[in-house]
Parts: structure tokens; sequence; C-alpha cells
């Protein structure tokens, strides 16, 4: 063989041996978990591939809220939690592969699960809101603040957009008159991507605004309604208890 050929045979095993050590060596990132979540690779391959490769996640809290929004199943969350460095072993293997398996009373793909009318849960707000540039009817945006559940099974995502807008609003007015705020939740998504209607009181009779909600816990934590200049204020992350307007069959389809 001539000289020539044979260094260049040596040269590309050279590169693919460095870059096949390269691959080894790259550890594992939230962007790969991301990536692997939007190609819709089952929680199974995703657990094990935690399992048995080098890992260098991000767990901070603040992360996987981020994650969770983005569409990271909980069991792939709980598998980065447990081995941040991956290459877990024994029991700790069994637990990982374990949450990627269905729970008993799970229900079946396609099962109607009864979300009841009144079903309580939390919000937040997602952008400030003030008395000075708001304008009754404006679009208000909050998010849903933990899972949903009926038993064991999701009904609502974390994260969900619920969708509200501004009932009311006062100006600061003479004497020290402060302003006030009033909002309205209107309706937020199922994991089967049905419109569920809301309300901010437990009972029908109720209003369907939730500034007297607002107003009662400024006694509780002044934090919760801030006065800038006599405007009322509602902060983002601010937290609202809801309730189901009505009662849905929401299907569950398989993981």
């Amino acid at each position: 063989m001539p000289k020539s050929l044979l260094s260049l045979v040596l040269v590309c095993s050279l590169s693919t041996f460095s870059l096949v050590i390269a691959q080894d060596v790259t550890s594992l990132s939230n962007s790969d978990i991301l990536t692997m979540v939007k190609a819709k690779l089952p929680s199974t391959l995703i657990i094990e591939k935690i399992n048995t490769s080098s890992c260098s996640f991000d767990t901070f809290p603040s992360v996987l809220a981020e994650l969770k929004f983005r569409g990271v199943p909980d069991e792939v969350l709980m598998a980065m939690v447990k081995a941040p460095h991956g290459k877990r072993s024994g029991a700790s293997l069994r637990d990982n592969r374990e949450m990627s398996e269905v729970p008993s009373g799970t229900p079946a793909a396609g099962q109607e699960i009864v979300v009841p009318d009144g079903t309580e849960f939390s919000v937040m707000t997602v952008d400030e809101i003030s008395s000075k540039t708001a304008s009754e009817n404006d679009p208000v945006n909050l998010r849903v603040l933990d899972p949903v559940r009926v038993g064991n099974t999701v009904v609502i995502a974390a994260g969900t957009l619920v969708k509200g807008s501004v009932a009311s609003v006062e100006q600061r007015g003479h004497l020290g008159k402060g302003g006030k705020l009033g909002l309205r939740v209107d309706s937020t998504t199922a994991v089967d991507g049905q419109k569920i209607r809301l309300r901010a009181s437990k009972g029908k009779g109720g209003t369907d605004t939730v500034g007297s909600t607002i107003a009662l816990s400024l006694l509780i934590s002044p934090l919760f309604l801030l006065r800038r200049g006599n405007h009322a204020v509602i902060k983002p992350g601010t937290k609202i208890q809801v309730f189901t307007d009505e009662e849905k069959r929401v299907v569950v389809s398989s993981r």
C-alpha cells in the first residue's frame, strides 16, 4: 500500500477514534433531555439513557419548573433529580426504571375521567397588573401552579395557560383613596385539549371575579397586593385559588 494512502487511512482512523471518545465523555445535559422529549421518545428510553450515561443536569427548582412547563414528564424529572451525574446502579437503577412504568390504578389509554364541577386548584399571575394602566376586559394570562389530579390521574397539567380578564378597575382618588382591581377567570385546557370553564368561587352563586380574594389576602399577607403611588398592583407570581365551573369528561391518553 502506498505510504500516502496508508497515512490517510491512519488519520481517518484516529479521527474516528477521537470522535467516539469525545462522544463517550460528553455529559448528558438538560438540553439533551429537551431534545429527546421534543422527538417524542418514550420516558422509559430517556430514563434508561440517564441511567447509563454520564450526566450534568441543572436541577435547581426554577430550572425544573421550566423543564416541566416545556413538557418533560414527571418521571424523567425525578430521574434527573435522583441521578444528576447519571450512571446509577443496583437499587437506584430499579427505582428509576419503576418510575417509567405505569402504576396500578392508572386508567387505560382513552379512558374517560370525570372532573367534578367545583374542583379547586391554584393558578398564578404571569405579568404585573396595575390599576394605573389596566382597563376593563383587558386579557390576563395566568398559569396552573401544580398538576390537577382526579385520583392519581393528571387532568390539567402544571403550567397550562389560564385565560382571564380585568373585570373592574377603580383609579386612585382624592384623600388617599387607593386604586382597586378585579380579575375574572375564564377557562383553561385539559390534557386532552378540551376547554374547561372556570370561576373564582366555590359555589355557583358566587362572583366570577377574584378581586374580593385579593382584598382579603391583603389582611394576611401585605406582599399579596402592593400599593405603589396609591395604584393597586398585582405582582407576577401572585397565587389565586380557582374552581372548575362545569363537570367535564377528560379523555386520558397513553404515556
